[in-house]
């Protein structure tokens, strides 16, 4: 039996008097487990995001975090946004002190790290993600690669059990990308659920254990990679497709509806 680590129920929300971007979302993430959020541009997967740990609060429907309803009095909102770490798009929506030493030393006070502890905390973090030579660095002088795996640095100080990333490998070059997505699986072995919206089908098909697809506001397909890309005119129809390794197999063997996955090592 799988354990859900965050649910949602006929969740809605809209900005101001525009239509609903979240329309009634339903949705799980379970525990320990390698998510994907697909969907094309304007579906609402940013604003969905924003709900996973409270930055945005639903207008109608419910979020449970740990099996608690967060709507209910007496949640506590501090603990839910320790527990659930967001890395944005873009970097630069989260970076907020001039010096990377003061940054990581925000990210450990949001983390509730006292100040006799700080300088042990800051000097673990400092070693696990190689920032020495950083330290004392203006933030503004970073590259958005750079400024990327701060932002990733950052959220996990708080050790969070759910780590969110925003199409982690925008404005990172090859060898960026390569380290940034090991550090993703050498955090998720360590025991961390890991979400991940992206446009990439490849990597959602080598990577994800569950794939969720959202459209108009609502998850309308979640599953395996295998079950959810065998059904490709359904993706075409949401102005998405499957990975080239699905089309490929498809094309030579068109009889077969299930195609069998090859997982990188």
């Amino acid at each position: 039996m799988k354990t859900l680590l965050l649910r949602m129920e006929r969740v809605k929300y809209a900005y101001q008097a525009e239509r609903y971007v979240l329309n009634g979302v339903d949705w799980e993430i379970p525990e320990r487990k390698k998510c994907a959020l697909i969907g094309p541009n304007g579906c609402g997967k940013t604003t969905l995001f924003l709900h996973l740990n409270g930055l945005l609060r639903a207008q109608e429907g419910t979020v449970y975090w740990k099996g608690r309803n967060m709507y209910e009095r007496g949640a506590d909102w501090a603990q839910w946004r320790r527990e659930v770490g967001i890395v944005f798009q873009n970097p630069e929506h989260q970076i907020l002190a001039p010096l990377v030493r003061d940054e990581l030393a925000i990210s450990l006070v949001h983390a509730g790290i006292d100040r006799e502890k700080m300088r042990e905390a800051l000097a673990a973090i400092t070693a696990e993600y190689h920032l020495q030579s950083w330290l004392d660095r203006p933030t503004h002088q970073f590259s958005l690669g750079q400024k990327k795996w701060l932002t990733l640095c950052c959220t996990m100080a708080a050790k969070p059990d759910l780590l969110v990333l925003d199409e982690p490998t925008a404005y990172l070059d090859q060898h960026q990308t390569k380290q940034f997505l090991k550090q993703i699986d050498a955090i998720h072995q360590a025991g961390t659920t890991v979400l991940i919206a992206t446009h990439d089908m490849d990597f959602v098909w080598q990577w994800a254990d569950v794939v969720a697809v959202m459209h108009e506001g609502r998850i309308v397909m979640q599953g395996a990679p295998e079950d959810v890309f065998a059904d490709r005119q359904r993706l075409l129809d949401i102005r998405l497709d499957v990975p080239l390794f699905v089309r490929l197999w498809q094309a030579w063997r068109p009889e077969e509806k299930i195609v069998p996955r090859c997982v990188a090592p």
